[in-house]
């Protein structure tokens, strides 16, 4: 979700599997990934951060599962990430 991304860059996420756990990633790290965010306009940086292009909606789970293991196969990600 947008607002879990900080003005300094870091996105900040309390987990759902470890209580108490906040996960932190320091966008400015993943030069990629920040031009992806630079494409979107403050005033549009609004709910999800990540939508179905066809429809504008949230990614279902299984769906953003299924594409994004697609990805990382042809990356050479192993299947134990």
């Amino acid at each position: 979700m947008w607002p879990h991304l900080y003005s300094n860059g870091v996105l900040k996420k309390e987990t759902t599997k470890v209580d108490d756990m906040i996960a932190e990633h320091d966008t400015t790290q993943y030069p990629f990934l920040r031009k992806m965010i630079d494409l979107i306009p403050p005033g549009k940086r609004i709910g999800p951060m990540i939508k179905s292009e066809a429809t504008g909606l949230p990614c279902r789970r299984r769906h953003f599962a299924d594409v994004w293991r697609e990805c990382a196969d042809a990356a050479g990600v192993p299947r134990s990430v």
